[in-house]
């Protein structure tokens, strides 16, 4: 029987989660990257900074910060 000073098991958060799941972030950021850049140039988003197909570019620049983040957070 476990006593008042039993704690419930922590979730799992990005700092906690083992390395193979961390490498995982790595490799889905620049795939979501590429087909956001897709979905854009078929379908422009509309939004600021985004409104006309050749502004995928700016995608392509958010998606390399997000792996380098990515990156980081593996370390």
């Amino acid at each position: 029987m476990e006593g008042p000073t039993a704690s419930p098991p922590k979730a799992p958060t990005l700092w906690r989660l083992p390395t193979k799941d961390r490498r995982k972030l790595t490799k889905i950021v620049p795939l979501l990257g590429i087909l956001l850049m897709l979905l854009h140039l078929i379908w422009p988003f509309n939004v600021p900074g985004l409104r006309e197909r050749r502004d995928f570019w700016k995608i392509a620049v958010l998606m390399g910060i997000a792996v380098v983040f990515t990156a980081l957070l593996r370390e």
